[in-house]
């Protein structure tokens, strides 16, 4: 009788262990092709963040460039200041001298010679 027993029901063994095995092999397959994905999207991410610090990086030399060109022109045009100053200084100095060394400063009013160094440029 088992033998009988065994002999009908082997064919339904061997295909349930065929089963067995397939959805094991199934399931092995999608875990493989998960940690592919999960790579791809991984080495996907790497490359993008990769990019992206490199525009970052390359947009930040360019402020940092024009921020230093800026530095540069300012420090040019407070040169260029201080030396307009001084010459107008130098300049008032110079006129004021003049002033003084003119005759009849108790006078009242410009006389010709004050106006000649009020008109000069």
């Amino acid at each position: 009788m088992i033998a009988w027993a065994t002999g009908k029901a082997m064919p339904y063994l061997i295909a349930a262990a065929v089963a067995l095995a397939a959805a094991a092999l199934f399931t092995l397959g999608i875990a493989k092709l998960n940690g592919m994905i999960e790579t791809a999207r991984q080495e996907a991410k790497t490359a993008r963040d990769a990019y992206w610090q490199g525009q970052i990086s390359e947009a930040n030399a360019k402020v940092s460039a024009a921020a230093a060109s800026l530095a540069r022109m300012a420090m040019q045009k407070d040169a260029e200041l201080a030396e307009a100053d001084r010459k107008f200084r130098d300049q008032q100095a110079e006129t004021e001298a003049q002033n003084a060394a003119l005759p009849g400063a108790d006078d009242c009013g410009l006389s010709r010679d004050r106006v000649r160094l009020l008109n000069r440029p």
